[in-house]
């Protein structure tokens, strides 16, 4: 049997309307990307916390993969903002959430328990925060901003900051 968790799951709008302006303005300059895009971002990471609690608390704890770099840089970005980032976790869930590379899952890894766990997290994603989101996490963020991607949007941004210093 499951030992009880101080793990609570808050309400899914009163999280989404949590605000981090600094953060967005830091992730903004980082990657180069607009405010809508930073604030999209931002919000998916929330829903993916909200669903990582949401999978805990079940009787049968569901994974908790994320398949999504651009989602990833943003929480390690989140996480820079240590004290931010506590009361956070405090104030909506009642624990630290922490972050671990595991559950970043490549799509090269093959391995059937993997491939197990990352069926469902989609089909929790999908059927907890609906398809929109499932496509954006699980196609569209793949697609458009893999590893690569963001490390050349870094070079860009960084690029132009160095130029307009000197």
């Amino acid at each position: 049997m499951r030992r009880k968790s101080p793990l609570t799951l808050p309400e899914l709008n009163e999280l989404l309307a949590f605000r981090h302006d600094e953060l967005l303005a830091r992730f903004k300059k980082e990657f180069g990307f607009d405010t809508r895009f930073s604030k999209k971002v931002f919000k998916d990471l929330l829903r993916y916390l909200w669903l990582s609690a949401w999978g805990e608390l079940q009787p049968k704890p569901v994974p908790n993969v994320m398949f999504t770099d651009v989602m990833d840089e943003m929480w390690h970005m989140f996480l820079l903002f240590t004290e931010d980032y506590r009361d956070f976790c405090l104030r909506y869930f009642g624990v630290f959430m922490h972050h671990s590379p595991s559950q970043i899952l490549s799509a090269r890894d093959s391995s059937e328990v993997r491939q197990s766990e990352s069926r469902q997290a989609v089909q929790a994603t999908w059927s907890m925060l609906g398809p929109d989101t499932a496509r954006r996490w699980y196609a569209d963020y793949q697609e458009q901003y893999p590893t690569h991607v963001l490390r050349e949007l870094q070079f860009k941004e960084a690029t132009k900051r160095r130029r307009a210093s000197s």
